[in-house]
């Protein structure tokens, strides 16, 4: 613990160094090129009200706020790079106290998808700035979440609750200090996703004896997916869906309805929701490649029509698809 006159210089110096820290270990993870890279990172805004522990002299209240830097490390586990600041107000003076602090955190997501519990743990340093001093200290902490997802943009609510320990010695208090933290705000992702690679074209022979192949009554599009809770086709979904409207484009006589399916993750009332967001964003994109509006409908069922058992990973990863079915009444 410091305690002197240049204490607020030298913790602002020690947050400084976490911060350069921080950027070097999360280094890596920008050239990652495995589905979890550069274009993955997403950004978290929370409010906060402070339970504080009672050894904190006359300390009766806090609020605050932190901003986060978010990670996927894979398809369960997410790093979260962290800044805060707290004020404390206090009952026998006026005045208030300050805290600055930085850390990282581990999210592990209990689902990967849908609406998400997770758990938190993480440390760093704070630097606390009260009226009987300036100090850095360190502090760890522990907590549970639930990410809600909006299912008409990529913004994610969060709700979170903490439990901090620091390590701050206020005077004549306890230099261990135990607070309850809860949270409310966003998370929303800073990139867009890179645009995929154009397909080779291949010869014109090989092109004429693919779009001239009859269209099924019902047709599940293998390879249409969708980014995390989102109607927005991946990079893949793009190159299928471009071949489904050149055979459209063919078959100039044939009508469709997408169909939109989900598993069973999540409420029901938000599932429909998704299935049809997701059905009209094929739509949507199958119109952009000049396929006619009015022959394509769009309906979602939600979780209501699964093909697979909902109890395996592999299951509900089939569950989520879009089918299409033919609707014209002279089927070839």
């Amino acid at each position: 613990m410091y305690r002197h006159d240049s204490g607020k210089a030298e913790g602002i110096t020690r947050l400084s160094a976490m911060l350069a820290a921080s950027l070097l270990l999360a280094a890596p993870l920008s050239a990652d090129d495995n589905g979890m890279g550069w274009n993955q990172w997403s950004a978290s805004a929370l409010g906060k009200y402070v339970v504080t522990d009672d050894d904190r002299n006359d300390i009766s209240y806090g609020a605050g706020f932190r901003f986060g830097l978010l990670h996927p490390l894979d398809h369960h586990w997410e790093l979260e790079l962290a800044g805060f600041g707290n004020i404390l107000g206090r009952d026998e003076r006026d005045g208030r106290d300050w805290q600055y602090g930085l850390g990282a955190d581990f999210l592990y997501n209990l689902r990967p998808e849908g609406i998400t519990p997770y758990g938190i743990a993480g440390a760093g340093g704070v630097f606390n700035d009260f009226s009987s001093g300036n100090e850095f200290g360190p502090y760890a902490n522990i907590g549970v979440g639930l990410r809600l997802p909006v299912a008409w943009n990529r913004i994610s609510v969060r709700a979170e609750a903490r439990y901090y320990i620091d390590y701050a010695d206020d005077a004549a208090s306890n230099s261990r200090h135990d607070d309850a933290r809860f949270f409310l705000g966003i998370q929303f992702p800073l990139f867009d996703p890179p645009v995929a690679p154009e397909p080779l074209v291949r010869t014109e022979v090989v092109e004429r004896e693919r779009v001239v192949e009859r269209i099924p009554s019902l047709q599940r599009l293998d390879g249409v997916k969708f980014e995390f809770d989102s109607t927005r086709l991946d990079p893949n979904a793009r190159i299928v869906l471009r071949r489904v409207a050149e055979d459209l484009a063919v078959h100039d006589h044939v009508t469709v309805n997408i169909e939109g399916h989900t598993d069973n993750q999540g409420g029901v009332d938000y599932n429909y929701v998704l299935s049809e967001g997701r059905a009209n964003a094929v739509r949507d994109f199958l119109v952009e490649q000049g396929v006619e509006g009015d022959r394509i409908t769009t309906e979602g069922f939600g979780l209501d029509k699964p093909i697979a058992d909902n109890e395996t990973v592999e299951g509900r990863e089939i569950n989520r698809r879009i089918e299409m079915r033919r609707t014209d009444q002279a089927q070839e």
